[in-house]
């Protein structure tokens, strides 16, 4: 039985559960006996009734022994009573495997289908003035969660015939697997979500120059659970910025005429 209210608790969804035992056997089962309760979106819990030796395993394992003697169940009688007040991950509540004395009890439940993965936007158009050139850094290291982290720095050149002023907006497609940044450089109003980082140039050395007369640094610093970096698209103003290329050379002059004399 899961409760009505839904809270958070440290960010987490929490709520209350209370589990009812009923014998359907032909034996009396005394008060003491074992149970296990899993789910795999279970996170933690604060609270519990009704059952001693509370034991957590941290992947959504819970485990206990009743004691009181109400918890005595006789064959088709009244139901056992414990609970607990859990968080989740996803608002599932139900376990999806619940053990008594080391026997399964009822019916599994199976846990729900995973959130499908937001589309990848699509090709973006292509920028007339906007040239990029993505380093990543050459030495990855691990952050504070053990998760493989680098700093992406980006450089950005104007080829157009008309000056860009900063404020341009910078988005970065990178993987699903980028999960958290804590820096960045030249950007305002930066953010990670869902593999994209974006933001916006506000620094006057991000005032770009025509004909490849100067180029804007931005970056960031991001951890990947896959440890994959180099983005798949550079977007400045919502448009596709491609990679740098060099510039072709200037024709020569023609050759000033010699004088005969």
């Amino acid at each position: 039985e899961v409760g009505k209210n839904v809270w958070q608790e440290e960010g987490v969804d929490s709520t209350d559960v209370n589990i009812y035992v009923t014998n359907m056997g032909s034996e009396t089962i005394e008060t003491g006996w074992t149970f296990e309760l899993f789910n795999p979106t279970w996170v933690a819990s604060r609270e519990q009734w009704n059952w001693e030796n509370y034991a957590f395993d941290g992947t959504g394992r819970f485990s206990g022994r009743t004691f009181m003697k109400e918890q005595t169940l006789v064959p088709f009688g009244e139901p056992g009573n414990f609970g607990l007040i859990v968080s989740s991950a996803n608002q599932f509540w139900v376990p999806v495997e619940f053990l008594i004395n080391g026997m399964p009890c009822g019916r599994p439940i199976p846990p729900p289908p995973p959130a499908p993965k937001p589309p990848r936007p699509p090709m973006a158009p292509l920028s007339d003035w906007c040239r990029s050139v993505v380093e990543v850094g050459a030495t990855s290291w691990q952050d504070e969660n053990d998760t493989p982290t680098v700093d992406i720095n980006i450089y950005i050149t104007n080829i157009g015939l008309t000056d860009v002023e900063t404020g341009w907006t910078l988005t970065v497609i990178g993987y699903d697997s980028w999960v958290r940044s804590r820096e960045s450089w030249g950007l305002a109003n930066f953010q990670l979500s869902r593999g994209v980082a974006s933001g916006m140039a506000y620094r006057a050395e991000e005032n770009l120059k025509a004909d490849r007369g100067s180029t804007g640094n931005i970056g960031f610093i991001v951890s990947s659970e896959t440890a994959q970096f180099r983005p798949s698209q550079v977007l400045v103003n919502n448009q596709l910025c491609p990679a740098l290329t060099p510039a072709p050379p200037r024709p020569a002059p023609p050759p000033m005429p010699t004088a005969q004399w």
